[in-house]
């Protein structure tokens, strides 16, 4: 009797402890939930012991050991904690929140660079965008024009250089897939896709509307076509404050400011683009529409007058300005 009375307790306690162990278990894996919405972020090289700290210190998990002691088991099977920014929602468990971070499920985050930057208008953008590390990159690493204009996606901890690099790599390659497929009849002014990118970023500074790039382009190849000064002012603006913003109107005395991109003073295209052009304004220089244009000016719209005659011009001018 005495033994069969062992053999019971000893059931028993198994009994218990299972009952323990299996309610211990479901308490942290399922039952205790994230009370609020959370942004946490592991840093690269954290540990599991480091990750346990940031869940704690956030009221994800309450406590460590659990979350350690099954983070261990799980490394066995190469499932290993990815560093990034994480989103936690309110109300998800302890095995989805696991699940979250050894997925990789980081924030994403987007970045809109507009077209008509310089380079150095684009890093000034990207070293105040959130979550963006600035790796001091040289700012002479790409030439003016080989950024393309887009919205990008990036995670917490993206280089600056990281998203330059696939910038240059869109623009080259969409000015070399377009340069192959270009209107060479009418674009025999431009000898290289360098020389279409330099002509389609001052199209880019000089339109407004995408429907009058085409014709913008022509005039400018048409000028080039006869040795005509382009005499296209934001090329001067360009010489004058490539490192800086320029804000307001262009003078006369600034038409007389020695630079190479001087296209008053120098003839033929600048030496290098002016900003970083949209695909609109490398269409438009490599399919211009045909005319005999030389000459545009401002309405005051946003829109231009366009004519081939100086005599024709000057009156616009001065109807223009009243």
């Amino acid at each position: 009797m005495k033994i069969s009375k062992k053999i019971y307790l000893l059931g028993a306690l198994v009994i218990l402890l299972k009952i323990f162990i299996a309610s211990y278990l479901y308490i942290n894996l399922f039952s205790k939930k994230n009370m609020e919405d959370r942004v946490i972020i592991i840093p690269k090289a954290c540990t599991i012991k480091c990750t346990s700290s940031i869940l704690l210190n956030a009221n994800i998990i309450q406590e460590k050991f659990f979350f350690i002691s099954y983070a261990r088991i799980f490394e066995l099977f190469r499932k290993k904690i990815v560093a990034g920014e994480y989103k936690v929602p309110k109300g998800i468990n302890f095995v989805e929140i696991f699940n979250k971070i050894t997925k990789g499920q980081v924030v994403t985050h987007q970045v809109t660079l507009p077209e008509g930057l310089t380079n150095f208008q684009i890093i000034e953008i990207l070293k105040n965008q959130y979550g963006v590390i600035d790796d001091n990159i040289q700012l002479k690493l790409y030439e003016e024009g080989e950024l393309y204009p887009n919205t990008y996606n990036y995670f917490y901890g993206t280089k600056i250089s990281d998203l330059l690099h696939i910038m240059h790599l869109k623009m080259r390659g969409i000015i070399a897939e377009e340069w192959d497929k270009r209107d060479i009849e009418n674009t025999k002014g431009l000898k290289t896709s360098l020389d279409a990118l330099t002509l389609a970023s001052i199209v880019e500074k000089e339109a407004k509307f995408d429907d009058e790039k085409p014709h913008i382009a022509s005039v400018y190849l048409n000028r080039l076509k006869r040795r005509i000064p382009l005499q296209a002012d934001p090329t001067v603006v360009y010489g004058i404050s490539k490192w800086d913003n320029f804000n307001r109107k262009v003078t006369y005395d600034d038409l007389k400011f020695e630079s190479p991109y001087n296209t008053y003073l120098h003839s033929g295209l600048p030496p290098t683009p002016i900003c970083n052009p949209s695909k609109s304004s490398i269409l438009a220089v490599l399919h211009p529409i045909q005319t005999s244009d030389i000459y545009f000016v401002a309405d005051g719209s946003g829109k231009h007058i366009f004519t081939n005659s100086y005599k024709q011009h000057l009156k616009n001018i001065k109807k223009i300005r009243g």
